[in-house]
């Protein structure tokens, strides 16, 4: 019986690591492509911006 519930501890353990590392990289993909967005409508922005002021002190 102890042979048993250490077998189940050592695969619920094995499949518990498992999923945290692949959530772990999905997270680390998740925050990288939001990182990479967050950059091009941040430029976005100051582009828009910098126009806007050109524009409006353009005489």
């Amino acid at each position: 019986m102890r042979n048993l519930m250490q077998l189940f501890l050592i695969v619920f353990l094995s499949v518990f690591v498992l999923g945290c590392s692949k959530t772990w990289e999905g997270v680390k993909e998740d925050t990288s492509q939001n990182w990479e967005t967050t950059k091009e409508k941040t430029q976005e922005a100051w582009d828009s911006t910098k126009e806007a002021v050109h524009d409006a002190t353009a005489d």
